[in-house]
């Protein structure tokens, strides 16, 4: 039920977001630099995570030039190969050659490499998110999968436009809840543990 649930809500959120204009998707964009230049989270951070997006996702460029232009350690993710299907981090800076996969997501080759649990923030993408701070993401798993087995985790912050909010998100035992989120509209806490679950 959740299973059919979820696809329904990624594939109505999905069209939502291919309805916004270039335009909306740059200013949205941008947005997220002005309201995270100041977020106290983001200022104290040292070492983040990003993504490249894909599939008409927000994008967090302007975000990873500001934080690198304020002297911090920018990461990307890369997929681990078949059976494993986690992610591991690797430095990001302007410049670094790129790698497109076979889902034709861009991924470093090389750069130094940093545990999950020595990131101060993971910025990370979704379809769909609530105000209780549970995520939607594209049904790969692959940030669940990486942050479940770790026993200290980053503050996850999912990055979205303003249309991606639902009243809930069908939730499965082994989602693992964000910490904040940053939208056009600003950046919203979530309180630990309010998570709602089946």
């Amino acid at each position: 039920m959740y299973d059919e649930q979820r696809t329904a809500l990624r594939r109505w959120l999905r069209s939502k977001r291919l309805t916004l204009s270039r335009h909306q998707q740059q200013h949205a964009a941008s947005a997220l630099s002005r309201h995270c230049r100041r977020w106290p989270p983001f200022v104290r951070a040292r070492t983040i995570a990003f993504y490249l997006p894909v599939n008409h996702e927000i994008s967090p460029l302007p975000l990873m030039r500001l934080a690198h232009a304020l002297g911090k350690r920018c990461y990307l993710p890369r997929i681990r190969p078949f059976p494993d299907h986690t992610l591991e981090f690797r430095e990001w800076t302007p410049g670094r050659r790129l790698h497109r996969q076979r889902w034709r997501i861009q991924e470093p080759r090389s750069g130094r490499r940093l545990g999950v649990e020595k990131l101060d923030l993971v910025f990370m993408p979704l379809t769909g998110l609530d105000r209780q701070g549970n995520r939607l993401g594209m049904g790969g798993g692959y940030y669940d999968r990486t942050l479940a087995r770790q026993r200290i985790k980053p503050r996850r912050v999912g990055l979205a436009h303003d249309c991606q909010w639902v009243d809930r998100v069908p939730c499965c035992p082994w989602d693992v809840p964000l910490h904040a989120a940053v939208t056009p509209a600003g950046c919203r806490t979530f309180r630990p543990g309010r998570s709602a679950r089946p």
